[in-house]
């Protein structure tokens, strides 16, 4: 993939989905099912030794954004409104100590402890000067990674979980085009992701 190099931080909002036990009741055969999907999920995720070095070097990128770039990223914040510079700041140094023990939680293979904290810190990434196209991009790998160990058999949750990754991805493409860029070649694979996840959610 072409790198691209601006610095665009977006803000979003990510909508994460949990799942959801019932307790204290005598349960139905489908009920019964469904707990039993809900126990395979709250298994460790598997994730191979490749796709662990994948994770290792998204987080990686992200902490190694070069210096001019984050520095654009500031400036620019502070161009928006007051004390905009000093909040980016903290939430970079935020997300630099998060990415940090990411890499730590992938060499000890706790990988549910990772996508929950990913999860959370979904938007805080988003306005990291690190977030540039190529990054987020690897940032959709590392969460298919993940998601995909956690639903290996439901396509349906798998979907619905990547979906505000993907819709974010697609809108920062369509600012760096409207900045002057060319499309991104795999916008419209993008395009097509984000139409066959939403359709899980009609």
């Amino acid at each position: 993939m072409k790198t691209k190099n601006c610095v665009l931080c977006l803000m979003g909002v990510a909508t994460v989905l949990t799942l959801a036990a019932c307790h204290g009741k005598k349960s139905s055969p489908k009920e019964d099912d469904n707990q039993e999907k809900i126990a395979e999920a709250k298994k460790e995720i598997p994730v191979s030794a490749e796709d662990s070095a994948i994770c290792v070097d998204v987080f990686t990128r992200y902490l190694n954004v070069p210096q001019e770039y984050a520095e654009e990223a500031a400036g620019n914040a502070a161009s928006l409104m007051d004390d905009a510079d000093i909040e980016y700041q903290k939430n970079k140094i935020h997300v630099d100590s998060m990415f940090h023990d990411c890499i730590n939680l992938v060499k000890e293979r706790k990988y549910n402890a990772l996508l929950d904290r990913l999860e959370k810190e979904r938007i805080n990434i988003y306005q990291h000067p690190g977030n540039l196209l190529d990054n987020e991009l690897g940032l959709i790998k590392v969460f298919s990674i993940l998601y995909n160990g956690m639903y290996p058999e439901a396509e349906d949750s798998f979907y619905v979980k990547m979906l505000p990754a993907y819709e974010f991805c697609k809108t920062h493409m369509e600012m760096l085009e409207m900045m002057g860029q060319e499309r991104h070649p795999d916008y419209e694979q993008l395009d097509q992701l984000i139409s066959h996840a939403r359709s899980f959610q009609q």
